[in-house]
């Protein structure tokens, strides 16, 4: 249910590239990033709670959310900084009902690529509040000469990071629908990887 041996080694070999510990275990493959979204927001939300997420934003969050009965909750992108998001207004907007924070970087629809204090400071924000990352980088191949992408799951070996990404725009393959996510700093008998695997179980895998 998970994918089969063989894509979840190459998913994790793909990823110890980028200097991130990782095993084939913390690979789930899905059918495009969507699904995994859909997951990972349907273990971690129930009604009335948000995750924190960048405004511009991805509208398939959203779409999650209000269908959980969840309450969409914006952090801003500094459109003069590069469209960088303002660590002070995501500190702000933590709530008791909030249950993690979402990196979209590269990021959908601005196109900006966050530096390395950036994807730092929020993930200092999110230690300081115990709260989940989630890291949308499907765009981390797709990038103007000089930029540099740098994974949140790089930055942290204590702060709990589900990093989606897969084929459709790297690869330019969007018909074959296979994405993954990547559960770093997580515990594989903790509650939230057990809600995971059960969500999983239940579908046919790509």
């Amino acid at each position: 249910s998970s994918g089969v041996q063989e894509a979840r080694e190459a998913i994790a070999r793909s990823v110890q590239r980028q200097k991130i510990q990782v095993s084939p275990e913390q690979v789930v493959v899905t059918t495009g990033v969507s699904e995994g979204i859909d997951i990972v927001m349907q273990t971690l939300l129930n009604p009335g709670e948000n995750i924190l997420m960048p405004l511009p934003n991805y509208p398939l969050y959203e779409a999650v959310t209000h269908k959980i009965g969840a309450e969409p909750c914006f952090y801003s992108l500094d459109e003069e900084d590069g469209w960088e998001p303002d660590v002070d207004d995501v500190r702000k907007k933590i709530t008791q009902k909030t249950r993690a924070i979402l990196l979209i970087n590269p990021n959908n629809p601005t196109g900006g690529v966050y530096r390395r204090k950036t994807v730092k400071a929020i993930v200092d924000v999110a230690a300081e509040h115990q709260l989940p990352i989630l890291s949308d980088e499907i765009y981390d191949h797709l990038l103007f000469e000089g930029e540099e992408h740098i994974p949140a799951a790089s930055i942290t070996r204590d702060v709990p990071v589900i990093t989606f990404n897969g084929l459709s725009k790297n690869y330019l393959a969007p018909g074959w629908r296979i994405g993954w996510m990547v559960l770093n700093n997580i515990e594989p008998t903790s509650v939230f990887a057990a809600a995971v695997n059960n969500l999983v179980d239940a579908r046919l895998c790509s």
